[in-house]
C-alpha cells in the first residue's frame, strides 16, 4: 500500500529562491514569465493500517518547522534553485507562509520538491544540492524523532507543472514519512479466588455500603443525586407500597450478586425501591498479576532519507519506554518509526520486564436494572463472599439499619466487564517476568509510512522467572480484536 495518508497544510506566499547551482531563478517579470505561488496543501487525515478509513492527525503531527525547496526546469532540463527556509510561522488557519516571490518561465514544465522538518545543522548540505540525486546523500533523524510528533520528516513532489499566466499556483502535498504505533499490554489474571461481590451506586451518592442508614437517609442520598421521590425512588413499608405496574418479586427473582433471595423472614421488606438505575457490580477476586517496570522498543527506524526508500542499516538501538507518550485513560503507549514501504528483516520488537505479585482483582460490570434496598442483620460483605448459594433474608429494620442492594435477575443492560487490579499488593513479590513481541504487517510484513497501527498484547499465561505466553493482535482503530497477527 502506497497511499498518501497525512499531508500537512501550509501556504507559502510569493517568494524567491536563491540557487546553489550555476542557474538562477528569473529576476524580472515580463510577458514570458509569471510570479508563481507555491502552496503546501493540507489534507488532515491519517490512514488506519489495513483500512481505507482515516482519522484526523494531532496538531503536533501537522506541524512544520522548516523546509527545503528544490525546483527543476524539465523543459530546459536544468536545475533552477534550492532554498532552505529556516522558520515557518503558523497562522490562524493553520497554514505557514513565507513572504517572497518566485518568477518562472511561462510554458515551461517544472518539478517542485519539498522536504519539511529537516535538521538545521544540514542547511549547507541542502543548499549545496543542485540535482535530485544530490539529496540522496542526506540522512535525517535522531532518537528523539521516534517520540516527537512535531519533528517528523515530511516529503512532497510535483512533476511536470506547466507554468502560465493562468496557471501559477503550485500545490505540493506532503507525506509524513513515519508510521504511528500505539500499543497496550494487558494481563489476563490467573489463579484467581473469588472473595466477594458488592455494588458501586455512584460516587455522587456518597454511600458507604457498610454503613447503617435509615430508610429516610437512603431516600435523601438518592434525591441529592437527582432522583425524584415517588417517580424514581419509592419508600417501602411492605410489598403493597410498590408503584403501580411493579409486581412483588417472587422467590429466586431477587439477587445479591449471583445469590438468589429465596425467602423473607421477619416483619416484611421495609426499605427503598429504585426504578431503572445504573450501577456498577464489582466482583472481587484475589489472584496473581504482573506489574510492568520497563518497556523497550527495538529496531525503531529513527533515520530516513526523504527522497529514498527506507534503508536496512538505518536502525536504532533499544529505546526506553519513558520517552514514549502514555495515555492514562487508554493505558496506551505511542511512538513513531520511519518506513517507506520496503520489506525489512528486522521487525519492530517490544520487550518488557516486570514482577509477579498477588493482588485483588476487581471485575467491574455496568448494570442497569430495578434495585431494592433493605435492612438486614447481616453485613453485605458476608453476603457476597460465599458464591451462589440461596439467601434467607431477615428484614424489618429491627436491631440493625445495615443496607444492602439487591437486583432483579433480568438486567436490562449488561455492559462489557473490565478487570482492574487493585492498587494495593497482597504480600511480597513472587518473582520476575520478561517477555517480548514483534509488530509487523500481515501480508508483506512491512510497516507503511503514514499509517496508524493499534496493537494489543495480552499476557495469557505466566509464572515467575519465565517468559510465559502472549497473544498479540494488530488491529484497526475502534474495531474488533483480530486474533494473532494481521489486519481486517
Amino acid at each position: 500500500m502506497n497511499i498518501k495518508n497525512i499531508i500537512v497544510g501550509i501556504s507559502l506566499i510569493l517568494f524567491g529562491l536563491s540557487s546553489c547551482s550555476e542557474e538562477t531563478a528569473i529576476d524580472e517579470l515580463n510577458e514570458s514569465t509569471s510570479e508563481v505561488q507555491i502552496i503546501l496543501s493540507s489534507v488532515p487525515a491519517i490512514t488506519k493500517a489495513g483500512s481505507p478509513e482515516t482519522e484526523k492527525p494531532t496538531d503536533f503531527e501537522l506541524k512544520v518547522q522548516n523546509c527545503v525547496l528544490g525546483i527543476y526546469d524539465k523543459t530546459e532540463q536544468k536545475w533552477i534553485s534550492t532554498q532552505f527556509i529556516s522558520s515557518l510561522t503558523e497562522d490562524k488557519d493553520k497554514t505557514y507562509k513565507v513572504a517572497s516571490s518566485l518568477k518562472l518561465m511561462n510554458n515551461h514544465a517544472y518539478t517542485v520538491m519539498v522536504i519539511a522538518n529537516v535538521d538545521e545543522i544540514k542547511k549547507e548540505a541542502y543548499e549545496a544540492c543542485n540535482s535530485f540525486k544530490a539529496f540522496e546523500s542526506i540522512k535525517e533523524g535522531t532518537k528523539e524523532y521516534a517520540f516527537d510528533a512535531s519533528k517528523l520528516l515530511k516529503y512532497g513532489k510535483i512533476e511536470n507543472f506547466e507554468v502560465s499566466s493562468q496557471n501559477k499556483r503550485i500545490e505540493v502535498p506532503l507525506d509524513i514519512l513515519a508510521a504511528r504505533i500505539e500499543f497496550v499490554i494487558n494481563v489476563k489474571q490467573t489463579d484467581v479466588k473469588f472473595e466477594e461481590t458488592y455494588y458501586e451506586m455512584g460516587t455522587n451518592l456518597k454511600l458507604d455500603i457498610e454503613k447503617k442508614y435509615s430508610v429516610e437517609e437512603v431516600l435523601e442520598k438518592f434525591e441529592a443525586a437527582g432522583l425524584v421521590r415517588n417517580e424514581d425512588i419509592f419508600p417501602l413499608e411492605n410489598w403493597n407500597s410498590l408503584p403501580a405496574g411493579v409486581k412483588p418479586p417472587q422467590s429466586n427473582e431477587l439477587y445479591y450478586g449471583d445469590r438468589p433471595i429465596i425467602s423473607f423472614q421477619g416483619n416484611g421488606p421495609k426499605g427503598v425501591y429504585i426504578r431503572n438505575y445504573k450501577a456498577i457490580r464489582v466482583d472481587k477476586y484475589m489472584g496473581k498479576t504482573i506489574e510492568i517496570d520497563k518497556i523497550f522498543i527495538g529496531n525503531i527506524r529513527t533515520q530516513a532519507i526523504a527522497v529514498l526508500p527506507y534503508e536496512e542499516n538505518n536502525m536504532s538501538n533499544l529505546l526506553e519506554y519513558d520517552k514514549m507518550d502514555y495515555n492514562n485513560i487508554t493505558r496506551k503507549y505511542s511512538f513513531y518509526t520511519y518506513a517507506k514501504g520496503v520489506k525489512t528483516k528486522e521487525p519492530l520488537q517490544v520487550s518488557f520486564s516486570g514482577h509477579v505479585v498477588k493482588k485483588y482483582i476487581l471485575k467491574k460490570t455496568a448494570v442497569t436494572t430495578d434495585w431494592f434496598v433493605f435492612a438486614d442483620v447481616y453485613s453485605p460483605k458476608i453476603w457476597g463472599s460465599t458464591g451462589s448459594e440461596g439467601i434467607k433474608m431477615e428484614s424489618g429494620w429491627k436491631g440493625s439499619n445495615t443496607v444492602f442492594f439487591t437486583t432483579m435477575g433480568n438486567w436490562k443492560d449488561d455492559d462489557s466487564s473490565i478487570d482492574i487490579p487493585d492498587e494495593e499488593s497482597i504480600g511480597s513479590e513472587l518473582g520476575s517476568y520478561n517477555n517480548s513481541f514483534s509488530i509487523k504487517g500481515k501480508e508483506s510484513e512491512m510497516i507503511e509510512f503514514g499509517h496508524l497501527y493499534n496493537v494489543t498484547a495480552t499476557i495469557t499465561d505466566f509464572t515467575p522467572q519465565s517468559t510465559g505466553t502472549l497473544n498479540v493482535s494488530i488491529q484497526d482503530y475502534n474495531t474488533v480484536t483480530v486474533p494473532g497477527f494481521g489486519f481486517n
